[in-house]
């Protein structure tokens, strides 16, 4: 079966690569202030949605996978944009802005893997980058008094992690892209031979 997400390769590795520039720049927290965390965190998830709502309207015709990815693109684009254009409002809505997004999204990278119907490599890594974002916003629920700097690690390690799982996924999904079975060209003949 054809991958569904294979068109989109290229966007499965930018968003890759946003959540690994969004961990460095939450590991260089401390040298800002925590009103740029949230801004930070606004940005990211901003522009995170806007990716994946760009995906799902590529996506024709509609399905269950592309309305969910959708959906977890409004999400981003909502909650990023209350963060990054009011981070000093945001900032003490910082735990609950984080949570609602991650469960959020999280529950929706879960449905939209389960309605994509790829291969299973790339259905369990849809997976896992849900499952990674429930777990975020369940630790910042159990632990809301989690300080600044340690939510900030939690923060940065979580988009590692999102971060690899898409780059690899986006490189697997470049590869099965790749025409197979090409047939080897004939080897020329000596100069002077005859067939």
């Amino acid at each position: 079966m054809a991958h569904r997400l294979a068109p989109h390769a290229h966007a499965v590795f930018w968003r890759g690569a946003l959540a690994i520039t969004f961990a460095v720049a939450v590991f260089a927290w401390p040298l800002f202030g925590p009103t740029v965390l949230v801004l930070i965190f606004g940005v990211f998830a901003m522009i995170d949605g806007a990716m994946a709502f760009s995906m799902a309207m590529r996506e024709a015709p509609r399905t269950r996978w592309s309305i969910a990815l959708m959906l977890e693109g409004v999400t981003g684009v909502v909650i990023g944009a209350f963060g990054s254009l009011l981070p000093a409002v945001a900032g003490g809505w910082l735990v609950g802005l984080i949570a609602a997004w991650a469960l959020l999204t999280g529950a929706l990278e879960i449905l939209a893997a389960s309605a994509i119907g790829s291969d299973r490599a790339t259905t369990v890594a849809l997976l896992a980058g849900g499952a990674a974002s429930i777990l975020l916003g369940g630790t910042v629920i159990a632990w809301p008094a989690l300080g600044t700097s340690a939510l900030a690690q939690l923060l940065g390690g979580y988009a590692v992690a999102f971060g690899a799982v898409l780059v690899a996924l986006s490189i697997r999904l470049r590869r099965s892209a790749r025409p197979r079975g090409h047939a080897q060209r004939p080897v020329s003949l000596a100069r002077g031979g005859t067939p």
